[in-house]
């Protein structure tokens, strides 16, 4: 927002009154957002929402501006923020919250070059094991384990809903889209060219090993596996409900529109989780029933179980 749109919205009102409605928007924006179920908020949220609607009169049927407002306000809400780990917020939630817990084990499902994993192991004192099938990704990962070997564990496996083995498809190039689910390619940024047979076995398996060799609890289960998340989930649902793991990461977007998965789907799955939308520094508690809630755009959703809530006061 700046001063020429003030203009527009305000006539010839003096360039130090422009000022102050643009400081006045700005923060009541802010106190809003941060404070939204407070009913004294009314004022500020009507405010905002008027200038919002001068906006769009004023760009009247300009709808490529109109979408680049929406992509504004969805990025500000925690969509769309793939960029790092600080613009997605993960930073923030393993630095805030993950990393208060006393040592422990966190799953880095679909680890890929291990960024993920690596940040876990900067910023807390766990033990991370990284799930990783693609095997030109081992080098790195092995690399990794050298650099932390009594705190990193890689397990080259895919993880599904059944131990039957699965072909992976994937291309070197993007090696962050690979994806047990083929129609992946029907997106225009995926081009998995290749595949190759890999092993197969469940969620239930790799934490009932884990547990065998680690007297530590398991208090992160992070997925990032292009659409296969809710499988991989289903296959391991009761021992996941019966081990009420604090934290459960989901990467959500194009990948769940192409695997047919709404939040609600996963809600329903984990009903004993609240759930809430990661942004920069904040965790937004969501409605899975909310059809904003369920938008097919880039997002990082915390899955907190009912039991942990209170870590987030």
């Amino acid at each position: 927002m700046n001063v020429n749109f003030v203009d527009s919205l305000h006539g010839n009102q003096t360039p130090q009154r422009r000022l102050e409605k643009v400081r006045s928007v700005k923060c009541c924006y802010k106190h809003c957002y941060h404070e939204t179920e407070d009913s004294n908020n009314a004022e500020e949220l009507d405010l905002i929402g008027k200038v919002l609607w001068r906006i769009l009169q004023k760009l009247d049927s300009n709808f490529e501006k109109r979408r680049q407002i929406l992509n504004k306000v969805l990025q500000d809400l925690g969509f769309s923020n793939s960029r790092d780990f600080y613009v997605s917020g993960e930073l923030f939630f393993v630095k805030r919250y993950v990393a208060k817990f006393p040592p422990s084990v966190c799953l880095d499902v679909g680890a890929n070059k291990g960024d993920y994993s690596r940040m876990i192991l900067t910023e807390s004192k766990h033990h991370v094991v990284g799930v990783e099938p693609l095997p030109y990704m081992k080098s790195q990962l092995d690399s990794l384990q050298q650099e932390y070997p009594t705190r990193f564990t890689h397990v080259e496996v895919a993880i599904a809903e059944d131990e039957k083995g699965a072909a992976i498809y994937f291309a070197e190039s993007r090696s962050a889209h690979a994806s047990l689910i083929q129609e992946m390619n029907e997106l225009s940024y995926v081009d998995n060219e290749s595949q190759i047979q890999v092993r197969t076995i469940t969620l239930s398996t790799l934490i009932e090993s884990i547990s065998k060799k680690s007297n530590h609890r398991i208090i992160l289960l992070k997925l990032d596996t292009e659409g296969f998340e809710y499988p991989i989930l289903k296959g391991s649902e009761v021992a996941l409900n019966a081990m009420s793991i604090p934290f459960i990461q989901i990467e959500f977007g194009l990948s769940q529109l192409i695997s047919n998965v709404t939040l609600l789907n996963f809600h329903k799955l984990l009903p004993n989780y609240a759930i809430f939308r990661l942004t920069p520094n904040a965790l937004l508690r969501i409605d899975p029933y909310d059809p904003i809630s369920n938008l097919y755009y880039f997002s990082n959703y915390i899955f907190v179980h009912n039991s942990a809530l209170h870590f987030l006061d």
